[in-house]
Formats: structure tokens, C-alpha cells, sequence
């Protein structure tokens, strides 16, 4: 996480130095490749800690909105494929129900007692779990975006760029 917030703050340091548009675009690419590395690196821990790997079996249950139903919903509970998380908060997860019309066989199951785009609640609860292991909850996965209070003392050159070092004096 110290990474990542250090990262954020080196690249905003560095916007505002940098003017040209080219120049701009090459520090954003470097920035998500890093990104990318760490988010990488954080799947792997949530999958070490429980988390279903990409295409694992799992069992859910999910609903989505359906005009061909009576009530606008359809319901479905079973097995599944798990996909991967739908949103940087990692808050919703896809599934894949083989053979499945409804929606391309694709179906949202998020978390339960979670604030509108925060990330997965601890406290809270997601309807999937391992195909071989129905009754043990999984764990919540890590936050996506940490905020320096996340983190801690962040070190005074992460937000100086080159460029701005007299910033400093």
C-alpha cells in the first residue's frame, strides 16, 4: 500500500512539472505498470488467503434485473465460475453460470453491509463461496486505492519531482 501511495503522489509531483502532452502520457504508463505489478501482487495474497482464483468453482447466489420475470428479477443460486472483480473497490465480483441465457451467463454478486463505493466491508458478507468449501466465508479482499492516512509518515521526496527540488529550500 505505501507503494501505491507513494507512487500516486510521485505522479502528481511529476504532473506538475512535466507540460508536454507526450511526456505526460509516457509518466502515466510507467505509473499503471506499476500499478498493475502491485495489484497483481495483492490478487495473489487475496487468492493465498482464500480467494478464488480466476475460473475456480464457486457457489452463489445472485440476481439480476430480467423484464421476462414477473417480478423484474431473476434469481439464480448454484455453481459458478468465478471471473474476477467487477470494480476497483473490489465490491463485486462476476460469476459465470454455464449454459445460463439470461445476461450472457454473467451475474454480479457483491457484498452485503457495504457504504456505495467504499471498499468490501469487513464486517459485511459476499453470497459466493468455494465450490469445496460452501461454508467458510472468504475473506474481504484488500482495498484497492489506500490514502496516506492508510499508510503513514510518507517520506517528503515521494511528492517533490524532479524539477521542484527548490521547492524545498
Amino acid at each position: 500500500m505505501r507503494m501505491q501511495v507513494e507512487g500516486d503522489l510521485a505522479l502528481a509531483a511529476q504532473m506538475r512539472v512535466i507540460r508536454d502532452g507526450e511526456q505526460r502520457q509516457e509518466i502515466r504508463a510507467e505509473s499503471n505498470e506499476r500499478r498493475a505489478t502491485i495489484f497483481e501482487s495483492r490478487d495473489v495474497l487475496s487468492c493465498g488467503l482464500g480467494w478464488p482464483h480466476r475460473s475456480e468453482r464457486v457457489v452463489v447466489a445472485a440476481w439480476i434485473y430480467e423484464s421476462t420475470q414477473p417480478d423484474g428479477k431473476f434469481t439464480y443460486a448454484g455453481e459458478a465460475l468465478y471471473l474476477h472483480s467487477y470494480d476497483t473497490h473490489n465490491v463485486s465480483h462476476i460469476v459465470r453460470v454455464e449454459g445460463l441465457a439470461v445476461n450472457r451467463g454473467e451475474l454480479t454478486v457483491s457484498w452485503d453491509s457495504h457504504e456505495p463505493w467504499g471498499n468490501a466491508d469487513p464486517d459485511g458478507d459476499i453470497d459466493m463461496r468455494l465450490a469445496g468449501m460452501p461454508q467458510r466465508r472468504l475473506p474481504h479482499p484488500l482495498p484497492r486505492w489506500p490514502t496516506e492516512s492508510d499508510v503513514g509518515a510518507i517520506g517528503l521526496r515521494a511528492r517533490i519531482a524532479v524539477g521542484e527540488q527548490l521547492a524545498l529550500l
